[in-house]
């Protein structure tokens, strides 16, 4: 015999929910057997769906689980030319969408799974704020030392600017602090040499681009206020990367993998490491893919990329 389906809709908020439970008729009583849904509104509606499926007072009630895409809420509302926009009418709406039937219902949240789109998103979202600050930076780099990074081609160390070694280098001094206009380039030389270890193979070359004699006059007023903008930047670079160093070093070292981008790498003629990381990539998505369509769990002896 086949069980009716009672439909509940929670309109979900910061402060409270608000819930409707209607049946097949469209009558707001009674339960037994459940559709949940809910609006996927920001972040509020994740702790309550994440409480109620690990909730066993439900399990008895078969219950199947809906979050609906707010465009679909909407789109579904216009079907009801008189219906005032409230959180009750909210409510009702998605169970009366839900009853209406058409919906893909969700797996619930797994435990063990939750924390790793977390994590992952965190860490995906660290490089488009470091990638800008770096950038923003690179403006009083140029004001205060123009000729930076045009040293040797054999030496390229523009992308080296936000080293340790390089960000002491520009941001002790500005081409205008006493002594250091006047400075000669052998000391100045000697002192990169020092800074910079071996870190820096060239650090003659190093030396003739932090020269004062190559960087702008700036009037003192505005060349403080580029270094200080500068030593700002970089205490805002320093706070972000070293969060995303942890990730680097454990998530994204999977052996497996890292031998096949090792193999890869090896195998090119050029652009090594780009091509080695984009196929790579698509072992990855291929595993992914492979383990989500038969709903498999990793199995490391399974998934050795060749």
């Amino acid at each position: 015999m086949e069980q009716a389906i009672w439909s509940i809709g929670i309109d979900t908020s910061q402060t409270d929910h608000v819930v409707c439970t209607m049946d097949a008729t469209g009558q707001n009583t009674g339960r037994t057997r459940v559709a949940i849904g809910l609006e996927a509104t920001s972040v509020y509606h994740w702790p309550l769906l994440d409480f109620f499926t690990q909730t066993p007072a439900l399990h008895p009630w078969d219950p199947t689980w809906y979050v609906l895409n707010p465009k679909v809420v909407h789109e579904f509302r216009q079907t009801f030319v008189d219906r005032a926009k409230t959180d009750r009418s909210d409510a009702a709406l998605i169970a009366d969408a839900i009853r209406f039937g058409r919906l893909t219902p969700v797996p619930p949240p797994d435990p063990k799974y939750v924390a790793l789109p977390v994590l992952t998103r965190h860490r995906r979202q660290l490089a488009p704020l470091i990638t800008p600050e770096k950038n923003r930076a690179l403006t009083p780099v140029f004001c205060l030392w123009a000729g930076y990074g045009q040293g040797s081609p054999e030496q390229p160390f523009l992308s080296a600017v936000f080293g340790r070694a390089s960000e002491h280098m520009l941001t002790q001094d500005t081409p205008d602090t006493v002594g250091v206009a006047q400075k000669p380039l052998a000391e100045f030389a000697v002192e990169t040499a020092a800074i910079g270890g071996v870190a820096w193979k060239a650090p003659d070359d190093i030396a003739r681009t932090f020269h004062p004699h190559r960087a702008y006059r700036l009037q003192p007023a505005e060349s403080q206020a580029r270094h200080h903008s500068l030593i700002l930047h970089r205490e805002t670079i320093r706070s972000l990367e070293p969060q995303r160093k942890p990730w680097d070093k454990s998530r994204v070292r999977d052996p497996q993998f890292a031998a096949f981008y090792e193999r890869k790498y090896r195998e090119a003629t050029h652009h090594a490491h780009k091509l080695a990381g984009v196929l790579t990539a698509r072992q990855v998505l291929g595993v992914v893919y492979g383990l989500l369509t038969r709903g498999q769990l990793d199995n490391p002896r399974k998934v050795m990329p060749q």
